[in-house]
């Protein structure tokens, strides 16, 4: 995107030799300049697509040209990197890609971050990427991953999807974190369609996952009930809905006095009442 295109576009934008403070500044170089704009009446879309369309080459670059101590931290032993901010969260992208693209890809996204914000980033594997973000005031919500991967695959013909982790203390205990974060998020990624999700939300099936084929109170009650197919329709969405019947009854399309017959011959078959939360959360545990 050129600079004059720019500037017709944000009146209100300067152009300096310097870039100014980040916190307050969407600062973006094109060829040896520096288009600076205000960010507070940008939309969080706005600045992504700003930086995406820009000639962001020359930044991307630095950041391509660092080593990278939180990859040598979390994958091979290394020492813990220094960092002022006493909290950091692992950003883990899946992305179906192809190779050529790969490079564009990464440079897009990093783009869309304040430097000053992100630790390190680096691909995992060829489909996964990893970008280790300070705490700050600037941080994205998990909304704007979903509005984040959009951007990005109409933009590169990608699909991305995020998994947002949690801010964690600075200490060595980061490793065991981030290897359980993968393995929940390996677990994850073919069970939500969402394009951005967050750890907490998919932590639960996994533990629960991995806790239920070792039980054999678990396996029995599974065995027991024969849950039929509608029956674990009702169930799951009793439990999306956290137990309201009418919600639950308008994403079943069935009528709500259908619903409650439907829990009320459940109860008299298995003894387990849905409309009860802990009974409710039993039997979606037995979904999983």
């Amino acid at each position: 995107m050129k600079l004059k295109q720019l500037l017709n576009l944000y009146p209100q934008a300067t152009v300096q030799q310097q870039p100014q403070n980040p916190d307050t500044y969407l600062n973006i170089k094109i060829d040896s300049q520096w288009f600076i704009l205000p960010k507070e009446n940008l939309s969080p879309t706005e600045v992504q697509l700003l930086r995406i369309l820009s000639d962001t080459k020359e930044a991307s670059q630095s950041l391509n040209q660092r080593k990278h101590p939180w990859s040598d931290f979390l994958l091979r032993n290394g020492k813990l990197p220094p960092v002022k901010e006493k909290k950091v969260r692992f950003i883990q992208a899946f992305v179906t890609i192809n190779d050529d693209n790969r490079e564009e890809w990464a440079n897009s996204f990093k783009t869309i971050f304040s430097n000053s914000d992100v630790c390190d980033s680096f691909w995992l594997t060829p489909h996964k990427y990893i970008l280790v973000e300070k705490l700050s005031n600037e941080n994205y919500s998990q909304e704007n991953f979903a509005g984040i991967a959009e951007t990005l695959d109409i933009n590169l013909n990608t699909k991305t999807k995020f998994f947002v982790g949690n801010y964690w203390e600075t200490t060595d205990q980061l490793v065991s974190i981030f290897n359980e974060e993968l393995k929940i998020t390996d677990y994850a990624v073919t069970k939500s369609n969402e394009t951005a999700v967050s750890i907490s939300q998919v932590a639960i099936d996994y533990w629960l996952n991995n806790y239920i084929k070792k039980s054999h109170l678990f396996s029995n009650y599974k065995k027991q009930l024969h849950l039929s197919d509608q029956m674990v329709k009702v169930i799951t969405t009793l439990y999306d809905e956290c137990g309201n019947i009418s919600s639950a009854a308008k994403k079943l399309y069935i009528h709500r006095n259908t619903l409650q017959y439907q829990i009320e011959k459940f109860q008299h078959q298995t003894g387990l009442n849905l409309k009860n939360m802990n009974d409710l959360v039993f039997c979606y545990f037995l979904t999983v």
